[in-house]
């Protein structure tokens, strides 16, 4: 949850609108609708990838492989030269729907911790997600700042989240 959330905000509101504006040279509402669509393919992707935890067997997969295509989705998003509005839509949705991951952390809590911890373990997760947020804002930002105003290097941050969520998920699920 960790690094799953914060792409999914940086990319809606603190970071994505201006980097698209700037690669696809279009218009402000258009790079914000853009934007706006990983909020559409978490919520398209949630009930799907739900349906899928329910099997026990396809959990650990389902967290390994949102973060691991949510990583190659942002890194071509980030370096891909020139895409098309259809194609910034598409690696969008992607993006959101990799970032549904993180709801099959609540599956594996319940399998992994009995019931007096659960509720424990899902604060604490739910704590996680929120500080991912946070700490992404702050290491955009501070990107921002120390490569003077580079949106491309600071796009680099989602690329790592998403590697970080991958790794994180490998190393904790042993």
């Amino acid at each position: 949850s960790f690094c799953l959330w914060g792409p999914v905000v940086g990319l809606s509101a603190l970071w994505g609108p201006v980097f698209l504006q700037q690669k696809m040279q279009s218009t402000y509402e258009q790079t914000v609708f853009i934007s706006s669509l990983i909020f559409f393919g978490l919520a398209i992707s949630s009930p799907i990838i739900g349906l899928f935890s329910i099997n026990e067997k396809y959990r650990q997969k389902l967290v390994y492989l949102c973060p691991l295509f949510g990583f190659f989705a942002a890194l071509i998003f980030v370096l891909y030269p020139n895409f098309t509005y259809a194609q910034a839509c598409i690696l969008m949705l992607l993006m959101g729907a990799c970032s549904a991951g993180y709801e099959v952390s609540y599956a594996l809590i319940r399998e992994y911790f009995c019931e007096a911890r659960c509720n424990l373990v899902t604060a604490l997760n739910n704590m996680a997600a929120i500080f991912g947020v946070a700490f992404f804002q702050l290491l955009v930002a501070l990107v921002l700042k120390l490569s003077d105003q580079n949106i491309q290097f600071a796009g680099s941050v989602i690329v790592c989240f998403y590697a970080s969520a991958f790794f994180l998920s490998h190393y904790i699920l042993q």
